[in-house]
Parts: C-alpha cells; sequence; structure tokens
C-alpha cells in the first residue's frame, strides 16, 4: 500500500502538482490502521481480521471515490494541456 501511495505522490509531481493536505492524511490513516492491523495479527487475530474486513475496504472505498478520483482528473487534465502545447 505504501508503494502505491509514494508513486500516486511521484504521478502527480510528474505532472506539476502534489497531494493535498487531505489527500495525504487519509494515506496516513490507511496506513496506521495496517499497522495496528499486523501488531494485532499477533495477539488477537480475530480482531485483525475483522479489522480487514470492516474498517479497511470502508476507507479505501471512500478515498477512491473522493481523493483518487480528483487525482487521476487533475493528472490526465495536466497530461491534455502538455500535449496541447
Amino acid at each position: 500500500m505504501r508503494q502505491h501511495f509514494d508513486h500516486e505522490a511521484m504521478l502527480m509531481e510528474e505532472v506539476g502538482g502534489r497531494m493535498c493536505k487531505c489527500h495525504d492524511q487519509e494515506h496516513q490513516m490507511m496506513l496506521a490502521l495496517c499497522e495496528r492491523v499486523s501488531a494485532l495479527a499477533r495477539s488477537r487475530w480475530q480482531r485483525a481480521q475483522s479489522l480487514l474486513r470492516t474498517e479497511l475496504p470502508r476507507l479505501v472505498r471512500e478515498h477512491i471515490i473522493s481523493m483518487d478520483q480528483l487525482t487521476v482528473l487533475f493528472i490526465n487534465s495536466q497530461k491534455k494541456l502538455v500535449r496541447a502545447c
């Protein structure tokens, strides 16, 4: 997941943009949840599994619907502008 987020930031930088604070905070929130699940998996695997089934899908879905949609639009619009020049 961390590699995906780094790649997304790199794509934004390539077209002259950067992640907004809210977008980056959502990435950090998802990474923190993954770290929490990893720590729980050692002693409370059922709780860890529950978080993976309930919390993570909700966070990812909401993130894609809002932040990632805007990021894709920004990247694509910037690429079209560069091609037009």
